[in-house]
């Protein structure tokens, strides 16, 4: 194998592999010649290692290009964000820990957010706080949590739950669709209509 082949191959992450064609078109693996290409390859990713660092001045501009173009973005950290967050309207016999205080920043100031926590380690409640803090802060009108089938009416008890003892209205009305199992299509987008019409905070629907 030629080495500008290699080193394309190295540059793709591609398996560097010699074939030799057959009589008939197919094409077989050739183990020696490709041992040998892939020993070549080792030894041009070895010397390019030490080529690049060999000169003060070319290390130095291959280093800022790099950064430039590969190091340059830093995650926005919404912890502190998340430590400011008041919540009006929330139990005051639940109290948010430290990563669901973050994690309803995210979702507060982000448009896309994954909440990648394990098991049990409190997703729901953030869900419901951002659906209606979004509601709150003006920034959607209906917003709605889409979840499995009979799964609504857990996070309607649970955004229940989390208004506790509050007489204000931010976690007072949270739509329950019909399951798509048990009530079909259309009448859950029918239910989904009727949520439109309604003034409610927040929506939970299969």
């Amino acid at each position: 194998m030629p080495a500008p082949q290699i080193a394309r191959a190295l540059l793709e992450q591609r398996a560097i592999q010699v074939t030799d064609e057959l009589e008939d078109g197919r094409r077989v693996l050739n183990p020696e010649a490709s041992a040998a290409a892939q020993e070549k390859g080792a030894a041009m990713q070895e010397r390019f290692a030490e080529w690049c660092w060999e000169q003060p001045a070319r290390a130095a501009r291959l280093l800022e290009e790099y950064n430039r173009r590969f190091n340059a973005i830093v995650l926005r950290d919404h912890t502190r964000d998340g430590e400011r967050l008041t919540v009006p309207g929330l139990a005051r016999s639940f109290v948010p820990r430290g990563h669901q205080r973050t994690a309803v920043a995210r979702i507060l100031n982000e448009p896309a957010v994954l909440l990648a926590h394990t098991v049990v380690a409190g997703k729901t409640a953030p869900m419901a706080i951002g659906a209606v803090e979004l509601k709150r802060l003006g920034m959607v009108r209906k917003p709605v949590i889409v979840v499995r089938g009979p799964e609504p009416r857990v996070i309607r008890n649970r955004c229940l739950w989390l208004r506790g003892a509050s007489r204000g209205r931010r976690w007072r009305h949270v739509a329950n669709a019909p399951n798509l199992a048990d009530a079909g299509l259309s009448a859950s987008w029918a239910a989904g209509g009727g949520m439109s019409n309604q003034d409610r905070d927040a929506g939970a629907r299969p």
